[in-house]
């Protein structure tokens, strides 16, 4: 892999909240756990939140206490608040100080050597431990958040992780507006899609390619794209990212449900996953077929708590703060977590854009789904003129 987060910023050092805020806000905590008799026992700081934690025993009654929420609010002068049980502990969770995690502080050894490829960095947690994503066992991640959530930045990270690590994957961006997703330009693996009706046809192309990929691991016995590279036959990932899908439900909402639910349903064996964000998340742009075959969900601040349950199956989102604040739903989890995004800015994407067109000399080459043209691999030349003509682009 080569070394590109030479490109990253990183925080020198994280602010903690004062001393005295944190006294008085345990002593508030305490006086509303008073009746239950529970008092905070321990407290973890992050550089974005803080938890308060007392320990339950076992003739509390949890269900009562995790219908305050609305006191903590108060008692805290906090609209943040999240209240819930972790294991034997009530954890008050709010916003803590005002820290900045850009993705350098996360780039850690971990993350440079995983043997998963499409490892990508999310941010730190309410304990301050990193978390990263395998888009491999996700296998696709439906992203909602309101203007100023941080959507289009949380898109960005996961761009840019894979890219700094190297990742043999081709990326595919729909970005209607054509100014979140375009700072790659030039990068030869990554193919921006600005025009709605070509993002469509995008679709169908990918729901073509996989139909091959699976027809050549049928006829020489590969079960998925892992077993087709342990037999030497080096093949692409690819990782498609949109931008406000509402746009592309409103143009054709049939045929793009069609197109994601069947990629979404099969593709993940063929190494093609869906990274879907909308800032609308209703019942007609996240369907139900599609929300049931997507189960990595990650939400950022919405509007209101029926968009929270629409995306979660739970309210909090509406509760949470902006500026990269999300619950990260994992795949086959039962609670999400609080998480507080990385942050990637305008010059880094710049930075990170330069080294990687310094150091790839070929052109790129814009994909024409209409002639079922592939983009050009990187990495090998298949030995195999079937290979050839199902993965060459």
């Amino acid at each position: 892999m080569n070394n590109l987060d030479f490109c990253l910023n990183r925080n020198n050092g994280y602010e903690s909240l004062p001393y005295e805020q944190k006294i008085t806000e345990i002593a508030a905590i305490n006086s509303l756990l008073l009746s239950y008799g529970l008092k905070v026992t321990r407290m973890v700081e992050s550089p974005r939140m803080i938890q308060y934690r007392a320990q339950l025993t076992p003739d509390t009654n949890t269900k009562k206490l995790l219908k305050m929420s609305e006191n903590f609010c108060i008692a805290l002068n906090d609209d943040s608040v999240n209240i819930f049980r972790e294991k034997s502990e009530l954890v008050i969770e709010k916003r803590g100080a005002d820290n900045t995690i850009f993705m350098g502080d996360i780039v850690t050894d971990y993350f440079r050597t995983s043997v998963a490829p499409l490892t990508v960095m999310l941010g730190k947690d309410a304990e301050g431990n990193n978390v990263y994503v395998d888009l491999a066992k996700t296998p696709h991640v439906l992203v909602a958040g309101a203007t100023g959530s941080g959507k289009s930045v949380t898109l960005n990270t996961i761009m840019a992780s894979l890219l700094v690590r190297n990742a043999p994957v081709d990326i595919f961006t729909v970005d209607t507006k054509g100014t979140e997703l375009c700072g790659y330009k030039n990068v030869s693996n990554v193919h921006a899609i600005t025009d709605p009706e070509e993002a469509i046809k995008h679709l169908a192309y990918l729901c073509k390619r996989m139909d091959d990929r699976y027809a050549f691991m049928a006829k020489y016995g590969y079960r998925d794209i892992e077993s087709v590279r342990a037999a030497g036959i080096k093949v692409n990932s690819i990782v498609v990212i949109i931008d406000e899908f509402a746009d592309l439900m409103l143009l054709s909402g049939k045929s793009v449900e069609q197109y994601v639910v069947r990629l979404a349903q099969k593709a993940r064996a063929a190494g093609i996953h869906l990274v879907i964000a909308t800032q609308r998340p209703t019942r007609d742009v996240v369907t139900g077929l599609i929300k049931a075959n997507i189960p990595t969900r990650i939400c950022l601040k919405v509007t209101s708590g029926l968009e929270s349950r629409i995306i979660l199956d739970r309210n909090g989102g509406e509760k949470l703060t902006g500026h990269g604040d999300m619950l990260y739903l994992a795949n086959g989890a039962f609670e999400p977590i609080r998480v507080q995004g990385c942050f990637i800015s305008e010059s880094e994407v710049e930075a990170l854009r330069k080294a990687l067109t310094t150091n790839i000399k070929e052109e790129p080459v814009r994909v024409e789904p209409q002639e079922r043209k592939l983009p050009p691999q990187r990495y090998y030349e298949p030995p195999k003129s079937l290979f050839q003509k199902l993965f060459k682009k």
